[in-house]
């Protein structure tokens, strides 16, 4: 199913599917319901929403129902419906959170530029930088937060 919300694609053929609830309710109960958790290729959460006769279920024609996620909310979904281990997969420090691990990205050609010319100039890697660039940014959005 496929569905766009406020400009972002979410389709679960192509999304990576996390998990599900039922109300394991008998299959012939209409309070039945199923809500399903996947993350899109780009990180976003959403829901697929089916089973119910209540509208928070399901569409007007009766079709499941695909719902967008804060990262927030589908923490807080994963923490009430599935177990602890698949929270901490998900949204846990990984075991061994001072390992490094490959990725790939795609960055403007500006900030390359500044990334070698600031490699050049002190010797750091670029992985060195790039890591307390973000970390930077994350204290800096962490104390506005808290003020």
């Amino acid at each position: 199913m496929k569905k766009v919300i406020n400009g972002a694609v979410y389709n679960t053929e192509s999304a990576i599917y996390i998990g599900i609830y039922n109300s394991r309710k008998e299959l012939d109960d209409m309070r039945r319901f199923t809500e399903e958790l996947y993350r899109t290729r780009s990180g976003k959460f959403f829901l697929l929403l089916s089973g119910a006769r209540n509208p928070q279920y399901h569409t007007k024609r009766n079709e499941p129902k695909i719902v967008s996620l804060a990262f927030e909310e589908a923490q807080n979904w994963v923490k009430e419906k599935l177990s602890p281990e698949q929270f901490q997969t998900l949204f846990g420090l990984p075991e061994h959170p001072e390992k490094k691990q490959n990725m790939h990205i795609s960055l403007s050609a500006k900030t390359v530029h500044l990334l070698n010319q600031k490699r050049a100039e002190t010797g750091t890697s670029i992985s060195e930088l790039i890591e307390w660039a973000v970390e930077a940014q994350f204290d800096d959005i962490a104390d506005n937060e808290k003020e």
